[in-house]
């Protein structure tokens, strides 16, 4: 409502940002809009509060909410499309007990992202049969989560590859095309790597809306200095992927850009506010990485280790990823000790052997 309104909420918290005494005595205790600071203040807090609640909401759903696949649907939705991701609320039957709106036009864009899913699962199950897809060494990729890095390198690729063959043709606002398919059931007739629609979630799933912005908003204005740095994003992702995997991306990933706060803390209010809210678009952008590329890590691990990010706990998330460190350590070590009794018993029976030729011959 802060949002629509254009008005700053009295629920928005004070801690929305770093001030000074002052502001806060001016906060609770003064009148009128002004007290909430400046104009270009307050549309920023309210943008910030709109981030904080879709961000509280997403960790709800993948705190509490069941089952497992509809809360990490929501979640995702929450983070990277929240207009839907609202609406998408109501299907918790307590939601809808207290009055919330019965308008469910907004199962039409779910259906037809999933729709869209599929089609890129299959897409990419032809390209695995013919060998079309990155290969990455068993030897330097755990076995644990191979399969999703090699699907991640493949998506990255054909992403940008999309965008480049699409550059110099006319293409729809995605937001627009699913605003068609939700109000008039107009679904888009282009192929699924010519979709814009799909382009976008599939940056999204890659990158996190946020920094996935520079890439798909780089190509929507066809702003080519934005679109490379975009590129240039997300090259150097796949490559972190290259060289460790998706399981260690959201750790690399966090890890560059966490400032030192002792540092921060010294600094002035905007600059402290700013570092801090990267950060936490950050830690919501690898939640979302996480959601969509570690669904199959065990029953709910991608759940748990989302939450995690979400609340901006990266030895949470370590702790989460351990056990299965711990589990591709011992399945290398039991392999290294297979290789060597198999070495130990191919020399016996060569010695065997030849101590028997030489009794034979005496």
């Amino acid at each position: 409502m802060a949002m629509l309104l254009g008005q700053t909420s009295p629920r928005m918290p004070v801690t929305i940002r770093p001030m000074s005494q002052v502001q806060i005595s001016r906060w609770l205790h003064g009148s009128g809009v002004k007290r909430f600071g400046s104009q270009q203040q307050r549309a920023a807090d309210r943008a910030e509060y709109g981030n904080q609640a879709h961000r509280l909401a997403a960790y709800c759903m993948l705190r509490w909410g069941a089952p497992t696949a509809s809360s990490a649907q929501i979640a995702t939705m929450l983070l990277t499309n929240p207009g839907i991701g609202m609406c998408m609320l109501r299907e918790d039957p307590n939601v809808r007990a207290q009055g919330a709106c019965t308008d469910t036009r907004y199962r039409r864009v779910v259906e037809y992202l999933r729709s869209l899913h599929a089609q890129a699962d299959l897409d990419y199950a032809r390209a695995l049969k013919i060998g079309d897809v990155p290969w990455l060494s068993p030897d330097g990729h755990a076995a644990v989560t191979i399969a999703a890095d090699r699907r991640y390198l493949y998506d990255a690729n054909r992403l940008v590859h999309a965008y480049r063959a699409l550059w110099d043709r006319a293409t729809a606002d995605p937001a627009q095309l699913l605003m068609a398919v939700e109000e008039t059931r107009t679904l888009p007739g282009e192929p699924l790597w010519e979709n814009s629609v799909y382009l976008r979630d599939l940056a999204d799933s890659l990158m996190g809306s946020v920094l996935a912005e520079d890439l798909t908003m780089g190509f929507q204005q066809r702003d080519r200095e934005r679109f490379d740095r975009g590129v240039r994003t997300l090259e150097h992702m796949g490559d972190q992927v290259r060289a460790m995997n998706v399981l260690m991306l959201p750790i690399m990933a966090i890890d560059e850009c966490e400032p030192d706060w002792n540092a921060v803390a010294a600094r002035g209010y905007k600059a402290r506010t700013t570092q801090w809210r990267a950060f936490c678009d950050r830690c919501d952008d690898l939640a979302t990485v996480v959601l969509a590329q570690l669904q199959g890590q065990g029953e709910g691990f991608h759940v748990r280790a989302a939450a995690s990010l979400l609340k901006q706990s990266l030895p949470e998330y370590c702790e989460l990823a351990l056990p299965l460190f711990e589990q591709e350590i011992e399945r290398l070590a039991a392999r290294e000790q297979d290789a060597a009794e198999a070495s130990a018993g191919v020399e016996w029976h060569e010695r065997e052997g030849g101590a028997v030729h030489v009794d034979m011959a005496t």
